[in-house]
C-alpha cells in the first residue's frame, strides 16, 4: 500500500465533499424550471473527484510495494509545471470579474499550451481563442448556462 498516493485518493474525497457541501450551503440550484442551474456543473465535478480519489485508494490498496520503493525528488521541470498551473488559477480567480470567465479561460489555455506544451505562440493563441469560443458556445449557447462576464459584457 503507497500511504502517499491514499492521502491523495482521501484528500480528493475531502474536496469534494467540501464542493458538495458548499453547492448546500450556498444554495445554488442543480436544476431550475428552465434547465440546468448554476449548481449543475459543481455536481458534476464534486461526483468526479470524489469518484477519481476513490479510485486513488483503489490502486494504491491493490499495488504492491510501499511509499519507500519511490523517490520525492522534486526536479526543477516539476517545479515549473506546478508553478504555472497555481499562476494560471489565481490568474482566473483575479480576473474574472474583469474581463469574464471565457476570456480569462481562454487566455489561460493559451499561457498553458505555450509554457507547458511547448507549442509556437501562434499555435497556442489559436488554440485559447477555439477554447474561449467553445465555453461560451457550450454553455451560452447551447446549455443556455449563464457564466460570469466581465465589463466587456463577455
Amino acid at each position: 500500500m503507497r500511504k502517499r498516493d491514499v492521502g491523495l485518493g482521501s484528500a480528493a474525497i475531502a474536496i469534494g465533499a467540501v464542493i458538495l457541501l458548499l453547492i448546500k450551503l450556498t444554495g445554488l440550484k442543480v436544476q431550475t424550471k428552465t434547465g440546468m442551474g448554476s449548481g449543475f456543473m459543481p455536481l458534476i465535478c464534486a461526483a468526479v473527484i470524489i469518484v477519481c480519489g476513490a479510485c486513488i485508494i483503489a490502486a494504491a490498496l491493490i499495488r504492491k510495494g510501499d511509499d519507500s520503493e519511490t523517490t520525492s525528488k522534486l526536479d526543477l521541470v516539476e517545479l515549473k509545471r506546478v508553478i504555472v498551473v497555481a499562476a494560471c488559477g489565481a490568474f482566473v480567480c483575479i480576473t474574472t470579474k474583469y474581463i469574464g470567465l471565457v476570456i480569462a479561460l481562454g487566455i489561460v489555455v493559451a499561457v498553458m499550451a505555450k509554457l507547458l506544451g511547448n507549442e509556437k505562440l501562434i499555435k497556442s493563441v489559436i488554440l485559447g481563442a477555439g477554447s474561449a469560443a467553445s465555453y461560451w458556445l457550450i454553455f451560452e449557447v447551447i446549455l443556455k448556462v449563464p457564466l460570469p462576464s466581465g465589463l466587456l459584457g463577455i
